[in-house]
């Protein structure tokens, strides 16, 4: 048993880091008491949270990216703390990595044909995820109701994409004001709605118009 020189509680021998050159071969103070105040704060968050060492608040696991030498897994930063930081990293070197970047992507394209490739699918849910808020499985679900024609014309694509040389999928159409997905178009309807900005009145002229001529 020993006396932690800090809390002055009485504690057993494997409560205190080992110390070659103290006389009883024990550090003066025990465990506890020798973590940072965060480190102690960590222990006492709730079981599902981790403690931003950023911020220092309290946050739930999903708000920070996976790490395989943190604790939990984690990194010690939250999200939100490591975008902001990358943000002022990337303004303060905008030219070296931008350079960098060109350089990588001039001496690495089969590196980068291959990454692509493999991981094609999950580029994809990310993609989807950030700009219209659906999975890559709410997508292949839209289009399988769609029998994988558009919504507008009725027809399966046909544009190909240069870079793979295959068939395009269905563009995914929304509301540009609420974000709402509305359905999959081929290539032709929708930029053929953009063009005439979404604007009902617009479209309706041109059937008049189309109308007309008959």
């Amino acid at each position: 048993m020993k006396t932690c020189s800090k809390c002055k509680i009485e504690k057993p021998s494997s409560e205190f880091h080992k110390a070659s050159n103290a006389k009883d071969g024990l550090y003066y103070c025990c465990k506890f008491c020798s973590k940072s105040p965060s480190a102690k704060r960590q222990l006492l968050v709730k079981d599902g949270f981790k403690l931003c060492t950023k911020c220092d608040e309290e946050k739930p696991l999903s708000d920070f990216h996976n790490h395989d030498e943190g604790k939990l897994g984690l990194r010690s930063n939250c999200k939100e703390c490591e975008a902001k930081w990358a943000k002022r990293y990337y303004k303060k070197h905008q030219k070296k990595i931008r350079k960098l970047a060109k350089t990588y992507t001039k001496t690495h394209k089969k590196e980068r044909k291959d990454y692509r490739e493999k991981n094609k699918k999950k580029n994809k849910d990310r993609e989807l995820q950030l700009k219209y808020k659906i999975t890559l499985k709410e997508y292949q679900l839209l289009s399988k109701n769609q029998k994988n024609r558009c919504s507008i014309c009725g027809n399966k694509e046909t544009a190909i994409e240069p870079r793979t040389n295959k068939i395009r999928g269905l563009a995914v159409d929304h509301n540009h004001e609420t974000g709402k997905v509305r359905g999959l178009l081929c290539g032709k309807c929708n930029r053929g709605i953009g063009f005439f900005q979404e604007n009902i009145n617009f479209l309706q002229k041109t059937i008049d118009y189309l109308k007309n001529d008959r």
